[in-house]
């Protein structure tokens, strides 16, 4: 019982250290930026040793970009839910996007980590990663728990979308594929936002200005037009 114990404390400190570690990864990527961020960077500015950080996340920097993904999805969820929301279904869902939208020009270098590339396999094949002996156990558990979030926010944006079929003010159909049209049409505004500058010759007030917000507007009712139930 003595060894399980041991065991059961090692593992509560390992997952603290790693939360250590992730804590200092979010305040460089929010000083420094995305490029500015490693994992040795992170484990030295959490006290550790040069040595360290492949210890404790062992799929490197792709790994320590989960757990700052799974914090940052988190947020961007309570985002999107919290009150008030539109009463009506489909003024809320061009508020939960519009509330999408603001979070990643807001938050940019969070959101590039949100959907960052090196995050793309892992979160796919992270099973048959973990068969095949290229990740360990602890970093598949990451990505999947990840992987699991994601699909948490993207349940946000369908939420919605169902309640508004539910009303008849969007046509039937597969409200997953749905919100995979207004999933991919957010992420589109935000990547030209926060990369191309769109609409930043109007934005002197902030990045999440008016004129962002009234272009975003715009193109989520643009969408739900499409989408209309004709025989309401």
């Amino acid at each position: 019982m003595a060894g399980k114990g041991r065991a059961e404390s090692a593992a509560v400190d390992e997952q603290d250290t790693k939360r250590a570690i992730a804590r200092e990864a979010r305040r460089i990527l929010d000083s420094d930026g995305l490029d500015g961020l490693s994992v040795r960077a992170a484990a030295k500015a959490a006290g550790l040793s040069s040595a360290a950080p492949y210890r404790h996340f062992a799929h490197g920097l792709p790994e320590l970009l989960a757990w700052i993904a799974e914090e940052g999805f988190g947020e961007l969820i309570a985002e999107m839910e919290r009150a008030p929301a539109k009463s009506d279904p489909r003024g809320r869902i061009v508020e939960i996007g519009l509330r999408y939208v603001g979070f990643g020009v807001q938050n940019p270098d969070l959101y590039r980590v949100l959907f960052s590339h090196r995050l793309a396999r892992p979160l796919e094949f992270f099973d048959e990663m973990f068969q095949a002996g290229e990740i360990p156990h602890s970093s598949s558990e990451a990505y999947s728990r990840l992987a699991a979030i994601k699909m948490t926010a993207f349940e946000a944006l369908v939420r919605p979308i169902r309640e508004a079929q539910k009303a008849g003010v969007v046509r039937a159909g597969d409200a997953e594929d749905f919100g995979l049209a207004l999933a991919a049409m957010l992420h589109g505004l935000v990547g030209e936002f926060i990369d191309e500058g769109l609409g930043g010759k109007q934005s002197r007030d902030g990045a999440w200005s008016e004129a962002r917000m009234g272009m975003s507007r715009k193109v989520v009712g643009t969408l739900l037009t499409g989408l209309e139930n004709s025989a309401k």
